[in-house]
């Protein structure tokens, strides 16, 4: 899942090493619970949650975690799914990490399906 946050004056200096202000829109893999983008469900996560919980109008870092504008019971089974889990520090790395192109997809897409054809070929 992708959590992010709209800094919005939430005092944020700097984020995964970047530089952001109230303008960024902070952007990352993490688990659904994961109030801060720190990469780990924890009691702080759980606290934002529960400060917001019943509340309209609410983001991700306030507790939607499932981006319907609510901090509800859903939200805090998202969380509670996930309590005390941290992603690996290979996910949880710079946001200068190597992240594949697009192309490779297609890519990878097409000796699948080579592949397969191939194994039909076979069969008959």
């Amino acid at each position: 899942m992708t959590g992010s946050i709209n800094t919005g004056g939430a005092g944020y200096g700097s984020f995964m090493g970047q530089s952001v202000d109230n303008t960024s829109n902070l952007v990352r893999f993490a688990f659904a619970g994961d109030s801060k983008l720190d990469a780990k469900v924890d009691l702080t996560d759980f606290t934002y949650l529960a400060a917001n919980f019943n509340g309209t109008n609410k983001n991700w870092l306030q507790g939607d975690y499932n981006y319907d504008g609510k901090t509800d019971l859903t939200d805090f089974t998202f969380l509670a799914s996930n309590f005390n889990q941290s992603l690996p520090a290979s996910s949880s790395a710079s946001m200068g990490a190597t992240v594949p192109e697009p192309a490779m997809i297609g890519a990878l897409g097409c000796v699948g399906l080579l592949g397969r054809a191939r194994r039909r070929r076979r069969v008959r």
